[in-house]
């Protein structure tokens, strides 16, 4: 899957989770696991080959704060966390919109 400027779309995921999305044609995806998780988003960031890089939200707690901190003020690439069936946390839309567009939604 393309979007502008010639990048791609990513995933980094569980194994069965990037089998899905390899489905639906998402070609880039890497398998990770919270141990990896950092490095592999961090090798994804610098390569500078996407637009935007899905992460499944059950990673989110092997992601360093350091990179957590810079995710939250980049957006080329943009990070978006997927929430997990059965996951219990995931990012509002009117959080998501203040970290994309700088707007604030009401919730």
């Amino acid at each position: 899957m393309k979007l502008d400027k010639g990048k791609s779309v990513a995933a980094i995921g569980k194994r069965e989770v990037i089998m899905g999305f390899r489905l639906i044609g998402i070609s880039t995806s890497r398998e990770a696991d919270a141990r990896d998780v950092d490095r592999v988003l961090s090798g994804m960031i610098a390569e500078g080959k996407h637009s935007m890089i899905m992460v499944t939200e059950d990673l989110r707690s092997g992601i360093s704060s350091r990179l957590l901190e810079r995710i939250e003020t980049m957006n080329d690439p943009l990070v978006i966390f997927v929430p997990m069936p059965g996951g219990t946390e995931e990012e509002s839309v009117s959080k998501l919109a203040k970290r994309i567009l700088g707007v604030e939604i009401g919730e």
